[in-house]
């Protein structure tokens, strides 16, 4: 066999979780200046998460201890197949500028608040022998090394909106945005396995279409203009993984995993997106029952 299910059904895990995070929002054809940058960058910042799976299916809760404010909330269903992750992120307090061109100036926005919800999609089609939430969630054994094709759909929404009004800012006091987007695409992924499968390393990639359904601007001098030009409204994203887990007589888990997300839209609006982040996270975790 390639695949097999552990003996024991539940698995409880401790998480360190290290994240980076940047948006960079355009805004075309304003009044009095050529175009307008948000940039948003969340910083580096540490989260500890405890999270229990019952088989392929996991619920877990951050804490980010380099802000107290942020929140992190997962759910995970990977099965061999097909899965997908439903994710609820709060991120408060960020670094933020705002640069207006023509003429040229550097606002500050320091108070700002972004709500992230991601909801991911992946089906395997060598699923017999190749598994994913093997290398991510260790729900499965991989027993010998193998790699398939594989497809994924996501689905965005970013809402950002200031604490308070930001009055040393001339150019638009309090813009509340709201961007919704999707994205299909494929991939290959591929899972190697030594000392006697107990250590796997997985290393993935899937290039992706992304569709801007709608976005939502709230502010007089931040609204999208219908005569835009250079309309795209598809254009592309990536997300590479790579992964290391060891074993230890299928009970005791021990996993690193880093995930990097690179997406750049515009939209038929005169707004475009640019988002880019990692993840790096290492896991300590028990089988059990």
């Amino acid at each position: 066999n390639y695949i097999n299910l552990p003996e024991q059904a539940w698995t409880i895990k401790l998480n360190g979780i290290s994240t980076f995070s940047k948006i960079g929002i355009r805004f075309n054809d304003i009044p009095n200046y050529d175009y307008a940058e948000m940039k948003i960058g969340s910083g580096f910042s540490f989260k500890s998460s405890f999270s229990l799976a019952y088989r392929g299916l996991e619920l877990g809760y951050t804490i980010d201890q380099t802000n107290r404010f942020n929140r992190d909330i997962k759910l995970n269903l990977y099965n061999k197949r097909f899965g997908g992750e439903f994710q609820y992120q709060s991120i408060n307090h960020t670094s933020s500028t705002i640069e207006t061109h023509n003429p040229d100036s550097i606002h500050p926005y320091p108070n700002d608040y972004i709500n992230r919800m991601t909801v991911n999609f992946y089906y395997v089609f060598n699923y017999k022998t190749f598994s994913y939430p093997a290398a991510i969630t260790q729900a499965y054994i991989q027993k010998k090394s193998a790699g398939s094709f594989l497809l994924g759909a996501s689905f965005f929404r970013n809402r950002i909106k200031p604490f308070e009004d930001n009055s040393d800012i001339a150019l638009a006091y309090n813009p509340i945005i709201t961007i919704n987007q999707a994205s299909i695409g494929g991939g290959y992924g591929y899972n190697f396995v030594c000392c006697k499968s107990r250590l796997l390393f997985h290393l993935s990639a899937m290039p992706m279409l992304l569709f801007t359904i709608n976005e939502n601007v709230d502010g007089q001098q931040f609204e999208p203009v219908p005569e835009a030009t250079e309309k795209r409204p598809i254009t592309a994203a990536v997300i590479s993984r790579a992964a290391v887990c060891y074993t230890y007589r299928d009970r005791l888990i021990l996993g690193l995993n880093g995930v990097y997300n690179l997406a750049q839209s515009s939209s038929s609006s005169n707004i475009s997106l640019t988002s880019n982040g990692w993840i790096i996270q290492c896991c300590l975790g028990w089988r059990f029952l």
